[in-house]
């Protein structure tokens, strides 16, 4: 066992629907409902699930980019949901985000050299020495260090991303949270920057939770992985574990989606019917009981519980032994 770097316990995140001259407040979108994993010191923990399952939310909320409407985050032992703004900018340094679409990410006004000298800036750091380390940022990203005059549209979606890695590592942060870092670049592509990101990780002993929808991608990537549903964790497990005996039909009905890379290959493909809830109004008892097709009576009155099924494999679903 390693050190919990990060440790997020019932987590919620909350939205207030307000109507009326005097915005009262009548319902609330239910982004994250009590949401609980860790991540370990120097692994990589894969975060999957549909769109608007609430992934990029946790990142955001996890960062304090939004605030949590109750829950805890620890970060190496320190509740940061208490932190005031002195000491939330002095976290920074510790952790940082790639986001998903690298055009929007980069400020379309400053040159490459000026975007990355603004951390070190802003945070005092490395004074006299700014331009020195902003070289050794591009060489560390595969960027040559002529190129840090250009503006952000002079380069490819593949090198937008690198430059959003690389001011992610300026201060040398322990944990950097990847937010969909690939889903907007090609094939190709995605694999460079994935396979920079290992070997960094291997070099600079650095700490990932990499959020996706890509099972595919996070299997590559990832030691553990926790699959989320309508604002809820229901599975978490080794990537191997998981990939070979899932416990909960949802994360079975995922895995049957990805597609397997041999010419005349067939397997069982699950389809799920329905849609998925509102996170508004979310079903009562399991989350997934309206398009699972082993629910039961008491899947839509009971929640089920989050418990451990194997060894550092847990689930929350009622009937997870049947599976």
């Amino acid at each position: 066992m390693r050190e919990k770097i990060l440790q997020v316990n019932d987590l919620r995140k909350y939205f207030p629907i307000k109507k009326g001259l005097l915005g009262k407040t009548v319902n609330n979108v239910k982004a994250i409902d009590g949401i609980s994993f860790f991540v370990e010191q120097g692994e990589t923990l894969g975060l999957v699930g549909e769109s608007g399952c609430g992934k990029s939310t946790t990142a955001r909320v996890v960062l304090r980019l939004l605030e949590p409407t109750s829950g805890q985050v620890i970060f190496r032992g320190r509740d940061i949901t208490s932190f005031n703004s002195a000491q939330m900018r002095n976290l920074r340094k510790d952790i940082q985000i790639i986001f998903q679409d690298p055009y929007a990410s980069l400020n379309p006004r400053m040159t490459v050299g000026q975007m990355l000298k603004e951390a070190f800036t802003i945070h005092d750091e490395k004074k006299g020495h700014e331009m020195e380390e902003v070289e050794k940022l591009l060489e560390i990203v595969g960027i040559r260090a002529e190129q840090m005059k250009k503006y952000p549209h002079e380069f490819s979606g593949g090198q937008r991303q690198r430059i959003g890695f690389a001011r992610a590592l300026a201060l040398r942060p322990s944990l950097i949270i990847c937010d969909e870092p690939v889903s907007a670049l090609d094939v190709s592509i995605q694999a460079q920057i994935l396979n920079l990101m290992r070997n960094l990780q291997r070099e600079l002993s650095l700490t990932y939770l990499f959020i996706s929808h890509d099972l595919s991608v996070v299997r590559h990537v990832s030691d553990r992985i926790a699959v989320m549903y309508l604002g809820k964790i229901v599975e978490t497990a080794d990537k191997h574990e998981l990939y070979t005996n899932p416990k909960h039909p949802y994360t079975k009905a995922l895995l049957s989606s990805v597609p397997i890379p041999r010419p005349g290959a067939k397997k069982e493909r699950i389809i799920l019917k329905g849609t998925i809830p509102s996170p508004l109004n979310p079903p009562e008892g399991c989350r997934f009981n309206t398009r699972c097709p082993m629910a039961q009576d008491i899947c839509k009155t009971k929640e089920p519980e989050y418990r451990e099924v194997g060894v550092r494999h847990y689930t929350a679903c009622h009937f997870s032994q049947e599976i």
